[in-house]
């Protein structure tokens, strides 16, 4: 069985900004998550590894990786981290709310033939609820602390500008909308949905669905 260790990352300034656990040259990889990436990036790229401890087996790894995660707190800048507020929990009810949106999408656009005005309705309501679980701040809900917050910070905005959301509940929105002929209110609709999912002014669909409120 290959042996396992735990290793600590540290950037330039001393600090300690991620704990891990693995065996071969996993401590010295660079492919990691955005936030890593991120924090490391103001450092020019630069940090230097550390093997805690090594010749572990994977259990023992794991226990001393979450004790060290303890210990570090919210300085880590790990993305699973349980001594951070926002925990898997938090993820696991956005996607399972997220999920549970989407999967009306087959029956909602089932109904556009039979009641169009239904079905505006509805589209509605499920761009409301992903507006709800999409503009879900959790970067104020975390305990990071000093560079590691900055960095958390600066992440989760870029995050947010960069959001398009599930841009075919708008496609098909407007599309009754059309039909409809309720021009005014298909620009209306593509208008409050880019303010708060500004990422979706680069998509492609965007330009066709204003062209049908031109009629």
């Amino acid at each position: 069985m290959t042996p396992f260790y735990v290793y600590l990352h540290v950037d330039p300034e001393g600090d300690v900004f991620y704990v891990g656990k693995g065996n071969g040259n996993r401590a010295w990889s660079k492919n990691r998550h955005p936030l890593w990436t991120k924090y490391v990036d103001n450092f020019g790229g630069k940090f230097d590894v550390k093997i805690y401890m090594d010749n572990l087996t994977e259990d023992e790894a794991i226990y001393l990786e979450n004790g060290l995660m303890k210990q570090y707190g919210g300085q880590l800048v790990n993305w699973q981290n349980p001594y951070l507020e926002i925990t898997s929990d938090v993820y696991l009810d956005y996607w399972a709310k997220k999920k549970a949106n989407e999967s009306n999408f087959d029956e909602v656009k089932k109904l556009e033939l039979f009641d169009l005005l239904k079905a505006v309705g509805l589209y509605k309501k499920m761009i409301e609820k992903m507006i709800e679980y999409e503009r879900k701040n959790i970067s104020t809900s975390t305990k990071y602390i000093g560079k590691a917050k900055v960095v958390w910070e600066e992440y989760s905005k870029e995050q947010e500008s960069s959001k398009s959301g599930k841009i075919v509940f708008l496609d098909r929105l407007t599309l009754c909308l059309k039909k409809l002929k309720l021009f005014d209110q298909i620009y209306k609709e593509i208008e409050e949905y880019l303010i708060v999912f500004p990422g979706a002014k680069k998509e492609p669909d965007i330009e066709r669905m204003l062209k049908r409120a031109k009629g």
